[in-house]
């Protein structure tokens, strides 16, 4: 079954929530495919940190998914064992 079209504000919603959560998490590009969200890690990762869990891609089923996805990573990164 086909959802139709968003509106407006639904758009503007969207684009609100996405320029926030792209504004949080500088270190990511942050792309919508047509049933998932992707987070590319865009800077460089020390070793320990790869070690210690940060990942270099996300992939998620939702916006919301994948900003506590993000958290997570963000928080390893202020380990202080990990930076």
């Amino acid at each position: 079954m086909t959802q139709p079209p968003p509106t407006t504000i639904e758009m503007r919603d969207f684009e609100r929530r996405l320029h926030i959560v792209e504004h949080t998490y500088p270190a990511w590009s942050i792309r919508r495919r047509a049933r998932d969200w992707i987070a590319l890690r865009i800077t460089q990762t020390p070793a320990e940190q790869t070690t210690a869990g940060v990942r270099h891609f996300i992939i998620e089923p939702s916006l919301d998914a994948l900003v506590a996805a993000l958290d997570e990573q963000l928080l390893i990164t202020q380990v202080p064992d990990a930076a």
